[in-house]
């Protein structure tokens, strides 16, 4: 992988993203940053409405969409740091 794209992904802020610019397959992209904190929630009825969102928002048919990149390096952030939390210091940060 070329240093800069690793840059990028490392240094991605989900707050910084334009996400009403982002189509998705329903609808652009605005309500992807409140399914994401929805995945950290303690509720497992809401963890499944949040993932449940995403799942049916960033794909559809196999067709990819603008928000798709920027979705999947969010959930990469989200697992690193459950994993994290895990496995090492039971610091949970989103």
């Amino acid at each position: 992988m070329k240093k800069e794209n690793r840059m990028f992904i490392e240094l991605f802020e989900s707050e910084n993203m334009p996400w009403g610019l982002l189509e998705g397959p329903y609808s652009r992209g605005d309500k992807f940053p409140e399914w994401m904190v929805l995945l950290t929630d303690k509720n497992l009825s809401i963890r499944d409405t949040a993932k449940e969102n995403i799942a049916l928002n960033f794909e559809h048919q196999e067709t990819l969409w603008l928000v798709t990149p920027f979705v999947m390096l969010q959930l990469q952030k989200i697992l690193k740091n459950i994993v994290r939390y895990l496995f090492f210091d039971n610091i949970y940060i989103v």
